[in-house]
């Protein structure tokens, strides 16, 4: 892999940084609207009227996902959705009961192209993806259970615990694509949560779960916290300025020993492969176990190209923030307002 080239990337970070605050800003503040104020009427009547035709049942229809954590933007995020059928919402896991549903729905949207075009059908998590038609939205759709609805709502609820990191995430994400890192939103999402608890700027999740009852499982996990909880709570201080966070979130996963340690965010600590209790796929050069369904690694589609060039950006932009000092972030959220 050939080395970086410092000067071009120098002048693409110059001119980043120059522009990113409005950007940043703009973006955080679309994602916070998608969180708070999300419609999807048209949809929810058109998917339940096909349920009732084709299966026969009513369905309850539950959102997850980015737009749900409220990272989401709108010409960037699918829809994610769970439509429950039969009130599976708490049941475990049925994969040949699940594939039977998306393979189904598959059917039913290739006959309907006026309403729906079917993209794509996923059978290790069973799930199938369309967009539909009226409102030009992309939706990813799951039929398995709630234990995704409930991450994504446990996700959103450290993001209300500390707005900036929205507006970090962003930057962030903006941030590595002037060096083409190809890490996925959510594995950056999880990294920058598990950054936080090792600063103690955000509680682990097995800390969000403690005394809070009644205790609610799915597929044997808990999936109860206490949205009502803030940082007092747990006894964390405030973050004003995302950027104070960037140089340090590029040190902390220079030196990162992805190799021996597990990155997880239940416990807010890393944790040896050889002593993780999870069954887990960790013979990959990075392990992110998801956050609820532990022994799922959200981070095995990284290769170690991938990291390389992730360790390279990270090792870079160290460098970089020390020779410049970022500008205070501009006071433009109210401009959007």
């Amino acid at each position: 892999m050939p080395p970086i080239n410092a000067k071009k990337k120098i002048d693409k970070l110059n001119q980043f940084v120059k522009v990113s605050d409005r950007v940043v800003y703009y973006k955080m503040f679309h994602s916070l609207v998608l969180k708070a104020s999300y419609n999807y009427i048209d949809i929810e009547d058109d998917i339940k009227n096909l349920i009732k035709i084709h299966f026969n049942a009513n369905c309850d229809i539950h959102y997850l996902g980015s737009r749900v954590i409220g990272l989401g933007y709108k010409s960037e995020s699918d829809l994610d959705l769970f439509i429950d059928i039969g009130k599976r919402y708490y049941k475990n896991r049925n994969y040949n009961k699940d594939v039977n549903i998306v393979e189904h729905l598959k059917t039913i949207f290739d006959d309907m192209p006026k309403e729906w075009t079917f993209k794509k059908l996923n059978y290790s998590v069973p799930s199938i993806k369309a967009i539909h038609i009226k409102s030009g939205i992309k939706c990813d759709i799951s039929v398995t259970n709630g234990l995704a609805v409930h991450n994504s709502q446990l996700l959103g609820h450290l993001f209300d615990l500390q707005p900036e990191c929205v507006a970090l995430f962003h930057y962030l994400k903006k941030w590595l694509k002037c060096f083409d890192v190809r890490f996925k939103g959510f594995s950056l999402t999880l990294m920058l949560i598990f950054y936080m608890q090792n600063n103690r700027l955000l509680p682990s999740i097995w800390e969000v779960q403690q005394g809070v009852y009644p205790e609610i499982f799915i597929d044997k996990y808990a999936v109860h916290f206490d949205s009502s909880r803030n940082r007092d709570y747990y006894g964390i201080t405030e973050i004003t300025n995302f950027k104070e966070h960037l140089k340090g979130f590029f040190d902390f996963y220079s030196h990162y020993n992805y190799r021996d340690y597990i990155i997880c965010t239940f416990s807010g600590r890393s944790i040896r492969k050889d002593c993780y209790v999870e069954r887990i796929e960790s013979n990959t050069p990075v392990t992110i176990a998801a956050p609820l369904l532990r022994r799922t690694n959200c981070a095995k589609y990284i290769t170690n190209l991938h990291l390389v060039e992730f360790i390279e950006a990270c090792d870079f932009s160290v460098k970089y923030l020390k020779e410049y000092k970022l500008p205070q972030p501009a006071n433009d959220f109210e401009f959007f307002n």
